[in-house]
């Protein structure tokens, strides 16, 4: 079984320069762009990808760009939202540029006033990846996530032994599709 993870297309919060997390974000005109296109490339490889489930974060941007992915594979996706992206409390819709943002992003066990630390994002990511795992582990098919940059990285680190800072430097972009084998 494979597990593929998408991150949302562009939003008006990214294209801004801002953190995003759990804010609600709009998709731009490219990030709609870029999920048609990932859809197309989805439906072009369908037998490769095998795609037979979809789980998605419950935040707009999300569920956008899996809408397309819906409809070429005539899926629906499922809500999951333990792939909700990381709250980062008093930061949301600072500039990503914010030096204090900066500086607290890369303290894993620090938790963000009102929001949480990337350990427990871990702790909740984790959780759905086993129960998603468990629940299609005997299938001869594969599963799309489709979530956020954060989570991904998250993700990553699931199947992955990473170095912190190799994980604050791993950037996924909008649209990106990465692979893991389980």
């Amino acid at each position: 079984m494979k597990i593929y993870v998408l991150r949302h297309g562009e939003t008006d919060l990214n294209k801004a320069g801002l953190v995003s997390g759990v804010s609600n974000a709009h998709l731009t005109p490219k990030g709609i762009n870029q999920a048609v296109e990932a859809a197309k490339e989805i439906d072009r490889n369908k037998e490769l990808y095998n795609i037979k489930h979809i789980y998605v974060s419950p935040l707009e941007r999300a569920q956008h760009t899996a809408k397309p992915i819906e409809e070429v594979l005539n899926l629906e996706a499922i809500i999951e939202p333990r792939i909700m992206e990381f709250n980062f409390g008093e930061y949301e819709k600072c500039s990503v540029e914010d030096v204090e943002f900066k500086r607290l992003r890369r303290q894993p066990y620090t938790r963000f006033k009102d929001g949480e630390s990337i350990l427990s994002a871990a702790h909740r990511i984790y959780s759905a990846l086993d129960m998603i795992i468990e629940k299609h582990k005997n299938e001869d098919n594969n599963v799309l996530l489709v979530c956020h940059g954060t989570c991904a990285r998250i993700i990553y680190t699931y199947f992955n032994n990473i170095d912190d800072i190799d994980y604050y430097n791993l950037q996924l972009n909008n649209c990106e599709l990465i692979t893991f084998n389980v």
